[in-house]
This record gives structure tokens, C-alpha cells and sequence, in this order.
């Protein structure tokens, strides 16, 4: 079985239910309720493989293999309230699992109940882990909005640890030294664009701005 990604369903009545309520539809059998859970919580799966330097063919398996998780293992979840932890303990364990492995293999319920275990029984901290999965989704789309030497620019000054100094930057680039801060201060206003058509916090923008100026790649 194969489960959709990024969010093709059509309008639903049921997108107001709760969980509880919508694992029960699920069920009993309505396949629209299975679409509508799993669109709620595709990009909170989907922002975890990522958080492990996946890449998106391994990252689009593991959300699959989460999603065949939920479809197969749903019945047996006795707290239908916790879906969302139930949901990122799995797709975390997955993900610890395929490093390890580089195969996806099926987990048993002891796995499961042992990875929930591991999460803090905390709903604040659960929806704040969800919120702040949903702005990376956000950014990483609005990243694919622009250019692709922007979109290289933007990996390495906050996705490289450290990140590279001027010099070493245009390099890779391929471009003169004395540039970057000006090509840097342009993508970023692309970036902000994009971000903001999103309705994403501008506050985030201006942070990695500060930080861009702040970083390594400063120290050229």
C-alpha cells in the first residue's frame, strides 16, 4: 500500500474531528478519515527523517513505512488521544533503525509500545514540537522558491556546521569573495519574500539574517 504525500485530499467534514474520533472512522473502515489523519500529520512525519540528514527518496520511504505503521497498528493503540506522540516515537525509532540498517523492516508492537515509552508524557511540549515541525515544512518550501545558487547559499551558511568562511564559500560557488555578502543579503530578501507569502513569522527571517552576519562565514 501506497500513502500520499504533500496533501492532495479533497475538502472534508471530518478535518474538525479529533483524533480519538477520526482513529475510530479509520477503524470502521472510512478511507476518507484515514486521508484526513494522515494529512494532519504528514509534515510532522515527514520533518523527522529530515531532521536526520535523510535524503527525500529515503525520507518519502520512511514516511511511508510510518504511515503503513499507523494503517496496521492503529487498532492496537489504547490512548488515541497520544497520536501524535504514538506517531513521532515511531517515525523517530524508524528513522534510528534505518540509519543503522539502511532497510526498512517491519517493527514489532513491543518496539513501538518501548519507543512511545521514551517520549515525555507532555501535550504542551508535543503540539510545540508540532508547531515548530510545521515552520521548517514551511521553510523548506519557501527554500525551494528560490534560486538554485540561493538554495546552495542557504545550506551551507545554516545547514553546515560550521559554516564555511567567505572564502572557502565562493569557492564553491564559483563566485568573487567580495560578493557573497551582497549575493547573501539577496537570497535572504528572497527568502523573506517567500517565506512571508507563506505567512511564516518574520521574526525567523530577521534571526537568520543576524545569524548569517554572526556565523562563521563572517570570519573570512
Amino acid at each position: 500500500m501506497r500513502f500520499s504525500l504533500l496533501g492532495q485530499w479533497r475538502e472534508s467534514r471530518l478535518r474538525g474531528y479529533t483524533d480519538a474520533v477520526l482513529c475510530e472512522e479509520c477503524l470502521a473502515g472510512n478511507e476518507e478519515a484515514w486521508s484526513v489523519l494522515l494529512e494532519r500529520y504528514q509534515n510532522l512525519i515527514y520533518s523527522i527523517p529530515l531532521r536526520f540528514h535523510f535524503s527525500a527518496d529515503e525520507t518519502a520511504e520512511i514516511f511511508q513505512a510510518v504511515a503503513l505503521d499507523l494503517f496496521t497498528g492503529l487498532e492496537k493503540l489504547r490512548e488515541r488521544e497520544k497520536l501524535q506522540h504514538w506517531l513521532v516515537a515511531v517515525a523517530r525509532h524508524r528513522c534510528i533503525r534505518y540509519k543503522e540498517r539502511r532497510q526498512i523492516e517491519p517493527l514489532t508492537e513491543e518496539e513501538t509500545e518501548r519507543a512511545l515509552e521514551q517520549l515525555p508524557d507532555d501535550r504542551r511540549q508535543a503540539e510545540a514540537w508540532m508547531m515548530e515541525a510545521e515552520q521548517e515544512q514551511v521553510l523548506r518550501e519557501a527554500i525551494g522558491r528560490v534560486s538554485r545558487r540561493c538554495q546552495e547559499l542557504i545550506h551551507h551558511l545554516f545547514y553546515t556546521d560550521p559554516p564555511p568562511e567567505y572564502r572557502e564559500l565562493a569557492e564553491r560557488l564559483g563566485v568573487a569573495k567580495n560578493s557573497i555578502g551582497f549575493i547573501r543579503d539577496r537570497c535572504l530578501k528572497k527568502l523573506r519574500a517567500a517565506l512571508e507569502g507563506k505567512g511564516f513569522e518574520k521574526r525567523a527571517v530577521k534571526a537568520a539574517g543576524q545569524d548569517a552576519g554572526g556565523g562563521g562565514a563572517a570570519h573570512a
